[in-house]
């Protein structure tokens, strides 16, 4: 690609009998710009793999330490959730040449804090032994705005129950160890980059734009402990989640780069880059506490639930409700 872009310019000085601008003047914009958006790249798919486990592995509104007499439980919840320093990770102890994330790329305001509602479907069933069996399936809906495209995001979790000390239906102490997979695709098209500099005195321009892709498939193994209590029909509960994680994310950012002439204004070159996928890891380990009531109303339970991921800072809450069967 490199020795491609090098000839393209060349021939086209060569052409216009302005060969005595030399073309490798012009290409080291090209090769910075291509080593900033590696360098994007590489730092979008290590944070977002370390960011995703928080969504996937989101808890349910389930106060209850064992079923009671009850067969079954459902419940559906709402949450987001948002990482107060995701941008700060695109930049941090990296070099970037030409663009700047924050005006170029307009990344802050994009993604930042970009709320994503997480629906929760939540099933317990009683199986007769010291183990009941609990899951939930975790999605966000698809959705397209002007610039960002959220195509699917699921995970499933599935999770052992027990009863350690037993208080009554809804009060105790209990674990659940648990095992979580996600996969998702999002694109995302930022603002144009501009980026003008000159050469022996003439002013030019080099244009590119992006689209960036993101692709993962994780996995958690882990365990969440819940101390909970009953005053009448209000039901508190807290705890801690420990959980490690495994697979990737990737992403891929294969922009098209033109070089503009300022005056007169003329395009010298157009091409596409192919830059290939950056893989990125989740933390091998990750950890969070939580805490929230439910509201009991004969069968129905209403319950708000509050989980503080302690490696990344993520905060999430969750609004929803169960049904005792």
């Amino acid at each position: 690609m490199k020795h491609y872009l090098r000839i393209c310019i060349t021939l086209y000085f060569i052409m216009c009998g302005t060969g005595f601008i030399f073309s490798q003047d012009y290409f080291q914009y090209i090769e910075w710009f291509t080593e900033d958006v590696t360098t994007f790249n590489t730092q979008l798919s290590s944070s977002m793999a370390h960011r995703i486990p928080v969504m996937a592995n989101l808890g349910s509104i389930d106060s209850s330490t064992n079923m009671g007499g009850h067969l079954f439980t459902a419940g559906l919840s709402i949450g987001s959730a948002f990482t107060p320093d995701f941008f700060t990770s695109l930049t941090d102890g990296v070099t970037y040449h030409l663009i700047d994330v924050t005006d170029d790329m307009d990344i802050k305001n994009d993604l930042n804090y970009l709320p994503l509602p997480v629906y929760n479907i939540y099933g317990k069933v009683r199986t007769f032994t010291n183990w009941d069996l609990s899951a939930r399936i975790n999605f966000v809906p698809s959705f397209e705005t002007e610039n960002f495209k959220f195509s699917s995001a699921f995970s499933l979790n599935v999770a052992l129950n027990r009863s350690l000390i037993k208080l009554g239906d809804f009060a105790g102490v209990s674990i659940a160890p648990f095992f979580t997979y996600t996969n998702g695709t999002v694109s995302y098209l930022p603002n144009k980059i501009v980026v003008p500099f000159s050469v022996l005195g003439e002013d030019f321009r080099l244009e590119g734009q992006p689209e960036i892709k993101l692709n993962w498939a994780l996995y958690s193994f882990g365990a969440e402990a819940k101390v909970s209590t009953n005053l009448l029909f209000f039901h508190p509960f807290g705890g801690a989640t420990a959980y490690t994680n495994a697979g990737s994310t990737s992403v891929s950012t294969n922009p098209t780069i033109e070089i503009w002439k300022a005056d007169p204004e003329t395009l010298l070159l157009r091409t596409n880059l192919d830059l290939g996928e950056v893989e990125g890891k989740p933390e091998a380990f990750q950890a969070s506490l939580f805490g929230g009531f439910e509201i009991s109303a004969a069968i129905v339970k209403l319950g708000i639930r509050i989980d503080y991921e302690l490696v990344t800072s993520a905060l999430a809450a969750q609004l929803g409700f169960r049904i005792l069967f």
